[in-house]
């Protein structure tokens, strides 16, 4: 596997999960701030000296205004979360299908926790990418798969299986050179038997614990860049 499409997607895992802290500080100034005073239209020049206006001032004024009026949730910030953690989720899940060493590092990080983690990264891809519902309500179409691949794992460890995905994770153990706090922990449970078409997204996993496995995936990426200059280092 040629290291090019490894660091393509290393990158756009690091991109998103800057994308997702630079939009959520945008946005929370936006609400706290009047900016709309200081919009101006931006043109974006191509070939031929054709160009295209950007940031439409009329259009930002408005918007800019009514973040601040409401000092709310906004467009900005929703799409801004949202896409961000669909680019991380589909980022990782295509790393993975590279059967790379970078699968392997993840796979040997994770241990019998793997299949787990994967479950879920891939529900939470597949949800992501195939929903436009403000709601975002599940589809069949959105678990059958990773329900069905997942029930076979459970079946090869000769044992019935439950159809429940469980995934947690203390910081200090598979990260400790973050010094992250004792405390730093999260859980997330699938149950995929349980799961129904239309049923809320957020009632399955929860906002908070959509960040922290963005977080986790991100540090993942952190790690795995950190052992590979190690490893560049040590045969100089």
């Amino acid at each position: 596997m040629s290291n090019s499409k490894i660091e393509d997607i290393l990158s756009l895992v690091e991109q998103n999960f800057e994308f997702l802290h630079v939009g959520a500080f945008l946005n929370y100034h936006a609400t706290k701030e009047n900016l709309s005073s200081k919009t101006i239209d931006i043109q974006r020049t191509f070939e031929n000296e054709k160009t295209y206006c950007v940031s439409m001032k009329c259009l930002t004024e408005d918007a800019l205004s009514q973040y601040h009026k409401l000092q709310t949730a906004t467009v900005f910030g929703y799409l801004v979360e949202w896409n961000a953690i669909r680019g991380v989720s589909m980022a990782m899940v295509e790393g993975i299908k590279l059967e790379s060493y970078f699968k392997k590092f993840i796979e040997n990080q994770l241990g019998n926790r793997y299949k787990h983690y994967y479950a879920i990264l891939c529900f939470i891809r597949n949800v992501l990418s195939h929903n436009i519902d403000n709601e975002i309500r599940l589809k069949q179409s959105d678990y059958e798969g990773t329900k069905e691949s997942f029930l076979k794992y459970e079946k090869s460890l000769k044992k019935e299986p439950s159809g429940i995905a469980k995934f947690d994770v203390n910081y200090c153990d598979v990260f400790p050179n973050l010094n992250a706090p004792r405390d730093y922990v999260f859980d997330i449970e699938v149950n995929f038997k349980g799961l129904q078409p239309n049923e809320c997204f957020l009632d399955v996993i929860s906002e908070l614990h959509l960040l922290m496995f963005t977080e986790f995936c991100f540090n993942l990426v952190k790690l795995f860049r950190l052992e590979e200059k190690a490893k560049l280092t040590a045969a100089l």
